[in-house]
């Protein structure tokens, strides 16, 4: 399953759930399959640092 799929699947079953999505493909080509306004969502392009990935899950946890 790619993450477009589980992302959806992940949003039925519950749509506040904050997801990181990582990726080798850019950032525009994620956003195009996966929608470009979902909420609490964040797509990390590799290679991230670890200092990235933990700025991001901490907004997300943080929220709007």
């Amino acid at each position: 399953m790619g993450g477009p799929d589980l992302l959806d699947e992940v949003r039925r079953l519950d749509l506040d759930l904050p997801v990181v999505l990582i990726s080798g493909y850019g950032e525009d080509l994620v956003r195009r399959q996966v929608g470009p306004d979902v909420p609490q969502t964040v797509v990390l392009q590799k290679p991230f640092s670890v200092v990235e990935l933990a700025r991001e899950v901490r907004r997300l946890l943080d929220g709007p």
